[in-house]
């Protein structure tokens, strides 16, 4: 029967205990020794780096990689047409123009102007004296009616429309126009 003993020296080299753990501070003195021989040398180079890099962006200017920097550029305003959607959308005020604060009745609310568009023509065809507007709050149209001063007006106006089935209606407290008359009616078109 054999038995092992251990080595009453500390680390021989041909003791069997011994030998791997010799090997093993062996190996990580040198580990050691070459993590700070290299660190002197990673100092240097990020200095270089640093420096190349500081070099670069203080010389680097954008516009010269810029594919459209040699094409000419046309400075000459352009003219927009914006008659068609005013008129699409005749008439948006009324004559006096002086603004108090008052309310109005919101109606609809969508993000399609065209949803919008079409409803505020149904509510312009159903109530013919009343003035109905299109305000866009990104991101939705809102439709909202009346030049009303007082909230028992708005109020009386909003609670016609929910006996008449929309249920959307609500009173808004919103600058209105002070004495607005009556909407004009936009004159059917030609056939």
């Amino acid at each position: 029967m054999q038995t092992t003993t251990v080595c009453p020296t500390r680390f021989r080299a041909s003791c069997p205990v011994c030998a791997p753990a010799s090997l093993l501070c062996t190996f990580i003195a040198l580990g050691l020794l070459s993590g700070c021989a290299t660190t002197s040398s990673t100092r240097e180079s990020d200095k270089a780096t640093e420096e190349e890099i500081h070099t670069f962006e203080s010389t680097f200017h954008p516009s010269d990689f810029d594919p459209m920097r040699d094409r000419p550029v046309d400075r000459t305003p352009r003219k927009v047409d914006t008659t068609s959607v005013m008129e699409e959308d005749a008439p948006t005020a009324p004559p006096n123009m002086e603004m108090v604060q008052g309310f109005r009745v919101q109606v609809f609310s969508t993000t399609s102007i065209d949803a919008a568009r079409a409803k505020r023509l149904e509510f312009e065809a159903a109530f013919p004296n009343e003035w109905f507007y299109l305000e866009y709050h990104a991101p939705t149209y809102k439709l909202r009616a009346g030049n009303f001063q007082t909230r028992f007006e708005a109020e009386r106006f909003a609670r016609l429309l929910t006996d008449q089935g929309h249920q959307e209606a609500w009173t808004v407290p919103e600058k209105v126009f002070k004495s607005p008359g009556l909407r004009p009616t936009l004159a059917p078109e030609p056939e």
